[in-house]
């Protein structure tokens, strides 16, 4: 995990996808606790909750994401106060 003052960076390691998996575009901290997703520990996810810090989880195997990310493309799963969709 990567962050500084505006927010957090998560990289997904390779693992296989459940047959139901699918990918969130956007959470809320208490959807993450909530549904006990393995982002990250409770008590980091409580961390950036209580500093108000975005999450940003994505999938740094997949070449080109990182850049994707930089250049504010939506890679993978934003995670914050107010989650506005489910999916």
């Amino acid at each position: 995990m990567s962050s500084c003052n505006r927010g957090a960076i998560v990289e997904m390691k390779r693992m296989p996808l459940k047959p139901a998996a699918f990918r969130f575009t956007e959470l809320s901290y208490l959807d993450v606790l909530q549904k006990d997703l393995k982002v990250m520990d409770m008590t980091a996810i409580t961390l950036c909750k209580e500093n108000k810090l975005p999450i940003l989880v994505f999938n740094m195997n997949t070449k080109g994401n990182f850049k994707r990310l930089i250049l504010g493309e939506n890679v993978g799963t934003t995670v914050q106060e107010r989650s506005s969709s489910a999916r």
